[in-house]
């Protein structure tokens, strides 16, 4: 129950992150949201924590004798995406909202999260943003350059990342154990 909770958190913070970068730092700043998008080395380490995540829970699903080799299949599975992939820092994002989605949503049955409905339908946006980043890691840049266009987008996007990240640093802790 401590490592849902602290993943929830994390990705309340993430959402506010999210906000900032968004509506703060690439308006300032316009060729930050292709330079983010397209960043290596951030892209290359949240994506072994996104491979290493991925593996577990592959281990985890198959028979014994394979969790050898899926654990083996990790790094060259990260040095084949450093070559081969572009957006790197997007896709990498895309998988671990998709994968911390997941896993918020199934321990918000299994902990009776509070407002259950409302949590699982916000987590839910965030892990299908993830997986609209993983194939199609362009429509990070894409959106952080019409924010940065559009001023009038700015107050939806806080009032959306602030209701998420309250939702998530608060409903864990208000359901019934």
């Amino acid at each position: 129950m401590t490592i849902y909770r602290l993943l929830s958190i994390l990705l309340g913070l993430l959402c506010l992150t999210f906000a900032v970068v968004a509506t703060v730092l690439c308006p300032a700043r316009p060729k930050l949201s292709g330079q983010l998008s397209r960043h290596r080395f951030g892209g290359f380490l949240l994506g072994i924590v996104v491979m290493c995540w991925c593996a577990w829970e592959g281990a985890s699903m198959l028979p014994a004798n394979y969790t050898t080799s899926v654990w083996l299949l990790v790094p060259f599975a990260v040095i084949a995406c450093w070559y081969f992939l572009d957006f790197l820092f997007a896709r990498a994002l895309g998988g671990f909202l998709a994968l911390i989605a997941n896993h918020l949503i199934q321990h918000a049955f299994a902990y009776y999260c509070g407002v259950r409905p409302l949590y699982c339908l916000i987590a839910l946006a965030w892990g299908l943003w993830g997986m609209t980043l993983i194939a199609w890691p362009w429509l990070l840049r894409d959106f952080l350059l019409a924010v940065s266009k559009h001023p009038r987008s700015r107050t939806a996007i806080w009032c959306f990342c602030i209701l998420s990240a309250l939702a998530f640093a608060i409903l864990p802790f208000c359901g019934r154990s």
